[in-house]
């Protein structure tokens, strides 16, 4: 995917007037055992657009999902609840109620709106308790929609359920503003979008500027020298990515659990494996790796220096080089190590221009085996002050970046944090994102 080609709610200003929007945003913010809001961040990045759309006079409907309430319902059914008691606990947890109360909070601070009324509620997506609530909302108002996945047909691209959506609020305009469930092609994302009355879908301002950055920044047209950090779990998980990238890349480097099946790859004794799987994923896991390893050629950067745990407990610091013993598991990457090599990298390429980041250097959630990944955060933050573009997201990573704020009191410092990491590796994989595809062309 290159420039984005498609028709933003920028390209509307002027023609919203009275126009009935239907906005496709991610408020998935709460936490299923409770139903308490666990972060607003996502609330927060649907502010530019909702804020464009009061300022030009629009109606607008707001719809999500949030969370998966068949989930809620069958681990309440485990925990002996009945089908009914099961279905109104989830319903209630999962409302988009809450949600609602706190985007009124956002948008009456922002000076978006001025009054609770200004912004309200329906308990339906679909239905006369729609059309009722519809009837009454005037020029710069809104209206939150009720959870879209209370209706199993949203997952799986129930038609129906898109044309009632739009029928019952009488939408004009799709604005998809959700960029973390635009590689779904369901009814509340894509499906919608085929039935507003003036046929036009365009991207939110949270959609366009995670194209600019993820897309063009990172595909399209990325500054040299580019270098990609790629950590986590299985190689299998990220290698569509890094194919993808590597053409375009001055630097790959490896580390988490991944750096196992690589370092195997060049022959080393690289211990157990961290993730203790059966010998047959292992092998494929590290021809994966063998494979990737080849195209990358002098591009590959792979510590060798790491902290391995033994399965009985006992942490020591090895060089794969050396060898690591049978029963000790690679834990995390030592920073010395880590910065010298790419401080090596860079002499030979320049400082990095653009750089992007996904998944934890090493078992970040335990003390020490967060200090790779904290150096690494450390680093990016750096490079972001010298003015390169850096980018990340994914949830692991977005955990990583808060728990090393919460360490140091300093949050690491990144151009930009995409909200939607399944979309995100989608997209650098080369994929074109089914809530893209069927936005109007500019």
């Amino acid at each position: 995917m290159g420039a984005l080609s498609k028709m933003t709610v920028e390209d509307l200003r002027g023609q919203l007037r009275g126009k009935k929007v239907l906005v496709r945003a991610d408020f998935n913010v709460s936490d299923p055992k409770t139903g308490e809001i666990k972060s607003d961040t996502r609330i927060q990045a649907a502010v530019p657009t909702l804020s464009l759309l009061a300022k030009e006079g629009a109606i607008t409907f707001v719809i999500s999902h949030n969370e998966r309430p068949k989930d809620v319902i069958e681990v309440l059914k485990k925990e002996g609840k009945s089908e009914d008691e099961a279905k109104k606990i989830a319903e209630e947890r999962l409302s988009l109620r809450k949600v609602a109360d706190r985007l009124r909070e956002i948008l009456k601070e922002k000076q978006v709106v001025c009054s609770d009324d200004d912004i309200r509620f329906v308990g339906a997506t679909t239905g006369k308790e729609v059309q009722d609530a519809a009837k009454m909302l005037g020029q710069g108002q809104f209206l939150v929609l009720e959870n879209t996945r209370f209706h199993p047909g949203d997952e799986k691209g129930d038609e129906k359920l898109a044309e009632a959506i739009v029928r019952d609020t009488g939408a004009e305009i799709y604005v998809l503003d959700g960029f973390s469930v635009a590689h779904r092609d369901q009814a509340s994302v894509t499906k919608v979008a085929k039935y507003v009355r003036d046929k036009k879908a365009v991207a939110g301002i949270l959609v366009k500027k995670e194209i600019d950055y993820l897309a063009n920044a990172l595909l399209h047209s990325p500054a040299k020298p580019y270098y990609a950090f790629m950590g986590g779990a299985k190689v299998a998980d990220k290698i569509k990515v890094i194919e993808n990238l590597l053409p375009k890349l001055d630097g790959l480097v490896i580390g988490g659990a991944m750096l196992y099946p690589f370092l195997a790859a060049r022959g080393l004794k690289a211990g157990s494996d961290p993730l203790k799987r059966a010998a047959a994923d292992v092998e494929a896991d590290v021809a994966v790796a063998r494979k990737a390893a080849e195209k990358a050629g002098g591009k590959l950067i792979l510590p060798t220096a790491v902290v391995a745990v033994s399965d009985s407990g006992e942490t020591r610091e090895f060089d794969a080089v050396q060898g690591i013993p049978d029963g000790f598991r690679i834990r995390d990457v030592a920073p010395a190590q880590l910065l010298r090599l790419l401080g090596q990298s860079y002499a030979k390429t320049g400082e990095p221009k653009t750089a992007v980041w996904n998944g934890p250097f090493g078992l970040f959630e335990q003390e020490p085996f967060d200090a790779g990944t904290n150096a690494l955060l450390a680093h990016m933050s750096e490079l972001t002050g010298k003015g390169c573009v850096t980018v990340t997201g994914g949830g692991d990573s977005e955990k990583a970046i808060k728990a090393a704020a919460k360490k140091t009191g300093a949050k690491p410092k990144f151009t930009h944090v995409t909200t939607g990491g399944g979309a995100m590796l989608e997209l650098l994989e080369g994929k074109e994102l089914p809530g893209i595809a069927i936005l109007t062309g500019k």
